[in-house]
């Protein structure tokens, strides 16, 4: 009997051992992939999640849009969020009357539209610094798997349908949905997930012109009639979403006479020659771009393969660099500085397909880097300094938010190529 009763208590010891080793490995795995370069917040992360919304709704939306509950954001602290008393005439007592929402946050209806019956995940918005003018809006809602993501926009009525209300604004058709399918780490490495600075440059791709200042550089008017030329896509979320507003415009799903022909190109281990082998390359992802292409119905969409290795100087690899397969009038790129030593390779891959004329737009998220490597570390300041001597260089300051209402700043590069287009 106590032979038995010292086996059992060896045992339990042992399983609680192995319960203790998997936590640990389990919060190892966890601070390695929370160290990832950059890796945003997810919403469901954020401690903001459980303010309560209902935008109207018979139940609330799980999880809630933050961005429209600023006014709870805002309230003083120490307020009770629960039943308050009332005086007579409606007066609220003990509680200050609520402040307004920021002035660059779209209506509640508008954004109401934006979400358009779907559970909400949260709204990402893009804006001026500062409260002047609308910011530009769109809304991920939930979907049945987790590892597929999806983002509504709001779609212009296709050309010639109709165009303005009473006031001069382009009147909206129902929002655009765009689903783009994720990847681990293993399969997509830092491709394979989808940051949220990608999502902003969707919302700026995506928008109509008529408005001031940083905002107004961008737009589907700037990309409509043109083939334009996205490098880094990743799982291919900006490019898809300008694809489907220039479809929506046209007034077809395959794009129409000022429709927008997309190229979406990033690198996978098929196409990298073996002495490579030491870079962080995607088995998977050219595969899930496409499969991503396809699950979104977009005719108007060629995946390509494109390493930016291929056009550095033969002084840096040691052979000739590689001749464009065509060059763009408009070329994209999200959140695809991450480190000083992938600039020669970006800016040589985006000089060498830029057509003379042309307009290049790189979205580069301000990220507070820390560590070791912060030095490093790619800023937009140093992305300006490597395109310099390839054409006209502007810089384009605004402040994004994803899930939240502070925000943090986002920089628009653009390169005007020299030439006549």
């Amino acid at each position: 009997g106590s032979r038995a009763a010292a086996v059992g208590a060896a045992s339990a010891m042992a399983r609680g051992g192995a319960l203790l080793v998997h936590r640990w490995c389990a919060a190892v795995a966890l601070f390695c992939v929370a160290a990832l370069p950059g890796r945003p917040l997810r919403p469901e992360a954020s401690p903001l999640r459980r303010l309560p919304f209902a935008l109207g709704a018979p139940r609330p939306l799980l999880p809630p849009p933050l961005p429209l509950q600023c006014t709870l954001l805002a309230r003083p602290a120490g307020r009770s969020l629960g039943p308050v008393a009332r005086k007579s005439g409606g007066e609220v007592e003990g509680q200050a009357e609520r402040p307004r929402s920021p002035a660059w946050l779209p209506s509640e209806d508008e954004l109401r539209a934006l979400a358009d019956g779907q559970k909400t995940v949260c709204f990402y918005c893009l804006r001026e610094e500062g409260d002047s003018g609308k910011a530009l809006c769109a809304c991920e809602v939930m979907t049945e798997e987790s590892s597929t993501r999806a983002f509504q926009f709001a779609a212009p009525v296709p050309a010639g349908g109709g165009g303005e209300d009473e006031g001069g604004a382009a009147r909206v058709s129902r929002p655009r949905r765009v689903q783009v399918r994720e990847l681990s780490f293993s399969e997509g490495k830092l491709g394979g997930h989808l940051w949220d600075g990608g999502v902003l440059m969707a919302a700026w791709l995506c928008a109509r012109r008529g408005r001031s200042g940083a905002i107004a550089t961008g737009g589907l008017d700037l990309f409509e009639g043109h083939r334009v030329l996205e490098l880094g896509a990743g799982v291919g979320l900006a490019g898809l979403a300008l694809a489907s507003a220039a479809a929506a415009s046209a007034g077809e799903e395959e794009g129409g006479a000022r429709g927008v022909e997309l190229v979406v190109t990033d690198f996978g281990a098929e196409e990298v020659p073996p002495d490579d082998s030491g870079r962080l390359i995607p088995p998977g992802l050219l595969r899930v771009l496409r499969e991503n292409v396809e699950a979104n119905g977009l005719g108007n969409v060629e995946v390509r393969h494109l390493d930016w290795h291929d056009f550095l100087p033969q002084s840096a690899t040691g052979r000739a660099p590689a001749e464009p397969r065509e060059r763009f009038e408009r070329i994209i790129a999200a959140d695809v500085v991450y480190y000083t030593s992938d600039l020669p390779a970006l800016t040589a891959a985006l000089a060498a397909h830029l057509a003379p004329g042309g307009r290049a737009f790189v979205l580069v998220p301000g990220r507070v880097w820390t560590g070791p490597l912060a030095g490093e570390r790619a800023t937009a300041a140093d992305l300006i300094r490597a395109l310099q001597p390839f054409g006209e260089v502007r810089s384009h300051a605004l402040r994004g938010h994803c899930g939240d209402v502070e925000g943090s700043p986002v920089c628009i590069v653009e390169l005007v190529r020299e030439g006549a287009a």
